[in-house]
């Protein structure tokens, strides 16, 4: 019956088809009665059609108002139309009556609605909330952070690496080194059924696992681009709801440190692995949209205990506020794909990391308090380092114009 279109003249031409339709079926089932709901056009279209045929016709809800719609106009003339009226208020049945209706055949039976959301078995807060987990890398620094600080928060939190050791790990240390009672599963993000089988039955992704420096282009292709992909695509065959992106401030590090720079702000890779995280930022928005998968990419500034030379007091992100912004990323159902700055509040942050902040990220910490202690100086006998927000990452193996590339 509808025309691929909600224009005016779509609209007509919908309900006067609808009509033709009706007509022909009410000749041919010649019903008793027709019930009718609501007040779009559609419906208006059989209610046309049963009064020409004389078929007395039982209205649900109508006496309802809707201010500045045309569906207030249908619907008072459906209830014109109509022989019996079951409305769902005091109100809007006092309103069908003074539209000249007879009391004895206005029922106030409520909303019909309400009686198939009480019978609704509703999923409980557990089966909504994201609960099931696995981190990719969880063998890993940053990745052995997330892997048991999550756990402590209550997740069903699964490990996963390309190699696991299996020997204890010293109290209150973080890195490669996994307790044997940990829950991990052994996989080569490269082989895309490994990835399949370590993603089924989870809510929910953490992907840390990756080069996580600059390497030759083949292992990027291998282990950032590949594996990514493989990522993402055994999500989509599992159905896991959302991936958290572990992406890195090296996918913009080719802009200059005096630019703030925003989720908006334009992509420029410092390495091969900065064009790795521009990729699986791209391919998040790409999954997001096609299949639904949410995502939040993350672009990880410096993860340590503290900050070790000084542009970690523009770029570092203490250990519990990168915990608590994957925790925001993974609790917050509003997200589709949002890219954010995994930076703590630094006062000397290059970043705009607004759009986190929206979303629930609120860091504890600032950089700043380790100003006065120890911090190393190694980038300063690099002039070129100091000017992009890459630093080495940036000047490393350089030999571009650098005021085409400091300019734009």
């Amino acid at each position: 019956m509808l025309l691929s279109a909600d224009t005016p003249s779509s609209i007509s031409k919908s309900t006067g088809l609808g009509l033709i339709g009706y007509a022909d079926v009410f000749y041919e089932l010649n019903p008793d009665i027709v019930i009718v709901l609501g007040d779009r056009y559609e419906v208006l279209a059989a209610s046309l059609a049963a009064m020409f045929e004389n078929i007395p016709i039982a209205h649900i809800h109508g006496g309802e108002t809707t201010a500045g719609a045309f569906d207030e106009a249908i619907r008072h003339s459906i209830t014109k139309m109509s022989w019996w009226h079951f409305v769902a208020a005091d109100e809007y049945e006092k309103r069908v009556i003074q539209l000249g209706e007879n009391p004895g055949r206005v029922f106030n039976v409520g909303g019909l609605g309400v009686d198939a959301i009480k019978k609704t078995n509703l999923l409980s807060k557990d089966e909504l909330m994201i609960k099931k987990i696995i981190i990719t890398g969880a063998a890993g620094h940053l990745g052995g952070v997330i892997y048991r600080e999550l756990t402590k928060l209550g997740y069903k939190v699964k490990g996963s690496d390309l190699k696991i050791k299996s020997k204890s790990r010293t109290s209150g240390t973080y890195g490669p080194v996994i307790d044997k009672n940990e829950d991990f599963q052994k996989a080569d993000l490269r082989k895309i059924n490994q990835v399949i089988k370590i993603t089924k039955n989870m809510d929910a992704v953490v992907h840390f696992g990756a080069i996580p420096v600059e390497d030759s282009i083949v292992n990027i292709i291998n282990n950032n681009i590949i594996a990514t992909y493989n990522l993402f695509e055994a999500c989509r065959k599992n159905k896991v709801k959302k991936v958290i992106f572990a992406s890195s401030n090296h996918a913009i590090g080719f802009h200059k440190r005096s630019k703030r720079l925003d989720e908006k702000s334009t992509m420029r890779p410092d390495t091969h692995y900065g064009v790795s995280k521009c990729f699986g930022e791209i391919l998040a928005r790409f999954y997001a949209d096609k299949f639904n998968i949410k995502s939040m990419c993350i672009r990880i500034g410096t993860g340590l205990a503290n900050p070790t030379d000084k542009r970690h007091l523009s770029t570092w992100i203490s250990y519990r506020d990168l915990v608590h912004l994957v925790d925001v990323g993974l609790k917050n159902n509003k997200i589709h794909c949002s890219i954010v700055y995994g930076a703590s509040k630094n006062k000397r942050s290059w970043w705009n990391n607004s759009h986190a902040y929206k979303l629930g990220y609120k860091p504890k910490d600032n950089a700043e308090k380790y100003k006065n202690t120890k911090l190393s100086k190694n980038e300063y006998s690099d002039k070129l380092a100091l000017k992009f927000q890459g630093g080495i990452f940036a000047s490393k193996d350089f030999i571009g114009n650098i005021n085409d590339v400091y300019n734009k």
